[in-house]
């Protein structure tokens, strides 16, 4: 179970999800581990990546990266947006 407080993030969205012990990139341009959390009283075992995470270039901060279709699930995420 990944839980998110994002408003636009809705069931069926294609998303790129960093799952525990994935690597991401926190706001200072860290490379952080993903650990498992507690979300309003909810254990959380990943994260919705935006693009600043992933490394793209472009993309909002705080907006789940989406992929588009024919990206195949479970795939590692692209290398760029």
């Amino acid at each position: 179970t990944v839980v998110t407080s994002a408003s636009k993030v809705r069931e069926g969205s294609r998303i790129v999800v960093a799952p525990i012990g994935s690597f991401i990139i926190n706001d200072e341009g860290e490379e952080i581990t993903v650990k498992k959390t507690t979300v309003g009283g909810v254990v959380s075992e990943g994260i919705f990546c935006d693009a600043k995470m992933l490394g793209w270039a472009g993309g909002a901060q705080g907006i789940a990266a989406q992929v588009p279709d024919s990206f195949e699930l479970g795939s590692a995420p692209p290398p760029t947006k």
